[in-house]
């Protein structure tokens, strides 16, 4: 029998619960080609940026997360707001990576605009943001060096 583990946002919030002083939080999935592109990747959505925002307030010193998805089709990003909770002015979050985005043009950089309302150091110019597709797969990572 195969089972599936789909994190959630309460999971990214029993996380920063249990552990407040994480620093490096990297999760990984493996989907098959069918599961990541189309209306069937909804069944495998279920952490948003309100997960991120919620591990964040958990975890002060989070300074790298790694996601294997992320919902950013939600309304909250669509209309805009997510981007009104209070910046994380002086949070060490220098590096986020997410596998796999829901496919669409502007989805990728109206994410990016709310992470870097959410985390300002994002904004600075040395940020870097990418937003890369393969076949079937598109990838986003912000960083600061």
């Amino acid at each position: 029998m195969s089972s599936t583990l789909r994190p959630t946002d309460d999971d990214l919030a029993s996380v920063g619960a249990a552990w407040p002083r994480l620093q490096s939080l990297n999760i990984f999935a493996h989907n098959s080609p069918a599961d990541t592109t189309g209306p069937d990747i909804a069944a495998y959505i279920h952490i948003t940026v309100h997960g991120i925002i919620t591990l964040a307030q958990c975890c002060p010193q989070l300074s790298s997360l790694s996601l294997p998805v992320l919902g950013i089709f939600s309304p909250q990003i669509l209309h805009g707001s997510v981007v009104r909770v209070t910046p994380f002015v002086d949070h060490p979050l220098r590096h986020l990576e997410i596998g796999m985005l829901v496919p669409g043009s502007k989805l990728p950089l109206q994410l990016a605009t709310a992470l870097r309302r959410i985390f300002p150091r994002f904004a600075d110019p040395a940020a870097k943001y990418e937003h890369g597709h393969v076949p079937r797969l598109r990838r986003f990572v912000m960083t600061l060096e």
